[in-house]
């Protein structure tokens, strides 16, 4: 059996609250949903593609806290799970009882749970609300997501040796970042140079820099000028453009 769990709470009751998220389940296998309202379990019966189940709570309900249970019988069978609860906060989600998940999306959770998921291989875990990241037993995580972790101040990377991808831009408050000597990390991505440079200190930089020499990678920095666009590239916009309108119609009102 594996289990992933998700608390959240309400904001605002005036027009009731819209629960949902994305997950890939693997095909003819299937989990059920309790959404934690007392409402009747949802199944989900797996397509092997993503599906996006919602749920609505009733704004007559007196509580404001929800634990919703994803649940399968067999392990292996949830290959993907995003998170994306619409006017609620997500205050944790747990995924420990499910250490075969491949891929999962947890950011703006305040908490989040990865500790023994020897599957994960994707971990996306930024926004403005998550302090701390336990990555013990991810022995196989590969790329690591953290964009806007801003209260993010520490980071030990030693429990993930196969890790070859981090994203770190926006995670203003970190300032250290601990690898092992035998780390396979190839691509780390920030904001600039001097936003590195200014956090982390000078020793810990200059090894991070050499583990990535070894690696055949870099750093990226995504704070660089947007290039003035060509007469091709106004030209291929405006097509692109017509294109959509063709396809969608007009998307926002004149």
């Amino acid at each position: 059996m594996e289990r992933i769990k998700v608390l959240v709470e309400t904001m605002d009751w005036t027009m009731g609250e819209l629960g949902h998220f994305s997950i890939i389940v693997r095909k003819n296998a299937y989990v059920t949903v309790d959404w934690g309202d007392g409402s009747p379990l949802q199944t989900i019966i797996g397509t092997g593609e993503r599906q996006d189940p919602d749920h609505d709570y009733k704004h007559r309900l007196p509580i404001r806290q929800f634990e919703v249970v994803i649940t399968a019988q067999e392990e292996g069978t949830i290959l993907h799970y995003y998170h994306g609860f619409i006017d609620m906060w997500t205050l944790s989600v747990d995924a420990s009882e499910c250490p075969q998940l491949p891929s999962l999306g947890a950011s703006y959770a305040c908490q989040v749970n990865v500790r023994g998921c020897y599957g994960l291989t994707e971990f996306e875990c930024g926004g403005e609300n998550i302090e701390e990241i336990d990555l013990t037993g991810c022995c196989n995580l590969e790329t690591l997501n953290l964009f806007g972790a801003m209260k993010l101040k520490t980071l030990n990377l030693t429990p993930c040796p196969k890790l070859q991808s981090l994203e770190c831009g926006c995670c203003f408050a970190l300032t250290q970042i601990t690898l092992s000597r035998d780390s396979r990390l190839q691509t780390l991505i920030t904001n600039s140079a001097e936003d590195l440079e200014k956090r982390i200190r000078p020793a810990e930089l200059r090894f991070i820099k050499q583990i990535l020499h070894k690696n055949g990678g870099n750093i990226e920095y995504t704070d660089v000028e947007t290039p003035e666009p060509t007469k091709e590239t106004k030209k291929f916009d405006k097509k692109l453009l017509n294109r959509l309108l063709a396809k969608y119609g007009p998307i926002f009102g004149e």
